[in-house]
């Protein structure tokens, strides 16, 4: 009997880096959730990894949103029955390069939201699913970047 597939849950999984992590999870035959917050993006993923061999589904996500992202670790395993890996891959690109005096109020909260509070949200999220083999990508700034994230299961 073939192994059964594994589940990976992908966030900012619609485009660059969390794009080509579906398809490589697909070409290895694997289920993937793709999170983001353009549907239409994400939609387009799902296809190409379903194209690729994995079983797929997209979740309109805004990470930076504690109960948006509750609902995505559920519905993930809701669909998939567990989670295997969680790549944090969701991250704003534009703002951390202005200056810091450059940033407007309304863009640094932005901005700590998305790259810092949702890295927490997320965590604190999949610390209710309660799988013992649970693998976490955090792709986050340096010097943590790729790094696992210990899942406190209290």
């Amino acid at each position: 009997m073939p192994p059964k597939p594994k589940v990976a849950l992908i966030t900012g999984g619609s485009s660059g880096i969390g794009r080509a992590a579906a398809l490589a999870f697909a070409d290895r035959g694997e289920q993937v959730v793709v999170a983001a917050r353009t549907a239409d993006r994400g939609e387009t993923v799902v296809g190409e990894t379903q194209a690729a061999g994995g079983a797929a589904i997209f979740v309109p996500t805004d990470v930076s949103d504690a109960r948006q992202v509750a609902d995505m670790v559920a519905i993930a395993v809701e669909r998939f029955g567990r989670l295997d890996y969680a790549m944090n891959n969701a991250a704003s690109i534009e703002e951390p390069f202005l200056k810091t005096a450059g940033f407007t109020a309304e863009q640094f909260d932005r901005s700590v939201a998305l790259n810092l509070k949702s890295v927490w949200l997320w965590v604190n999220g999949l610390g209710g699913v309660a799988q013992a083999f649970l693998r976490v990508l955090a792709l986050c700034n340096p010097p943590q970047a790729g790094m696992p994230v210990p899942l406190n299961r209290g």
